[in-house]
C-alpha cells in the first residue's frame, strides 16, 4: 500500500515538474546587435506536444556578405542545462524557421565563412535571452483610451438568420445559379452554330 501512495504521489509530481517545463519553453528572442549596426532578429518560438521546439526568425538589415572572409550567419542556442552552445541553423537571407529539441535560454548569431561549422568560430555579432510571452501569462485588463477613459474590447457576435431569411438566401443563390447555367447553355450553343 506505501508503494502504492509513494508511486501515486511521484506521478504526481512529474506530472507537474513536466507541465513547468513545457511552459517555460514558448516565448520570444529579440537578437540585437553588438557591433553598433542596426541588424537585428526576432524569434518566435513553442514547444509542441512531441517535445519539439519549431522556432520562426525573421531579422532586419543584415550586411551580407558579412566581411571580405565572412559569408554567412549562424544562429546557436544555450542550452538551459548549461554547456556548450548548440547550432541550430544559418539564418539564409534572414527568414528562417527551425526546429530543435534542445531548450535554451539566450540566442546568438555569428558570422561565419562557412554555414556548415560545428562550433562558433566567428564573432558573435547578435545575442540576446529568451522572453516570455507576457500577453500569454496572465489574463488581459481594459487599457485606457485616448481620453483617459477604460474602454471595453469589443466583442464579435454572429447573428443567426431565421428560418425566412434563410430561404430567401437560398433561393437568391439557386436564381443566381439557374442564371449563370442558362448563360453558359446559350454561349455554348452559339459556339456550335460558328462552328458549323
Amino acid at each position: 500500500m506505501k508503494k502504492l501512495a509513494f508511486s501515486f504521489l511521484f506521478a504526481i509530481l512529474g506530472f507537474f515538474a513536466l507541465t513547468t517545463r513545457i511552459s517555460k519553453a514558448d516565448g520570444t528572442v529579440e537578437l540585437r546587435n553588438t557591433n553598433g549596426r542596426n541588424d537585428r532578429c526576432y524569434v518566435y518560438f513553442q514547444q509542441m506536444q512531441d517535445k519539439t521546439i519549431p522556432m520562426l526568425v525573421s531579422c532586419r538589415e543584415l550586411l551580407y556578405p558579412a566581411d571580405s572572409t565572412l559569408f554567412t550567419y549562424v544562429l546557436w542556442g544555450i542550452p538551459t542545462a548549461g554547456g556548450e552552445p548548440f547550432k541550430i541553423g544559418p539564418l539564409g537571407y534572414g527568414k528562417s524557421s527551425f526546429t530543435t529539441k534542445d531548450a535554451f535560454t539566450t540566442l546568438f548569431v555569428t558570422a561565419e565563412t562557412d554555414e556548415k561549422v560545428r562550433t562558433p568560430s566567428g564573432d558573435i555579432v547578435m545575442q540576446g535571452p529568451v522572453q516570455s510571452i507576457t500577453f500569454l501569462d496572465r489574463p488581459t485588463t481594459p487599457t485606457p483610451g485616448p481620453s483617459g477613459e477604460i474602454t471595453a474590447v469589443p466583442t464579435v457576435t454572429i447573428e443567426k438568420l431565421t428560418t425566412q431569411q434563410r430561404l430567401i438566401l437560398g433561393l437568391r443563390r439557386a436564381g443566381l445559379i439557374s442564371l449563370l447555367l442558362i448563360f453558359e447553355t446559350s454561349s455554348v450553343g452559339v459556339m456550335f452554330t460558328f462552328i458549323r
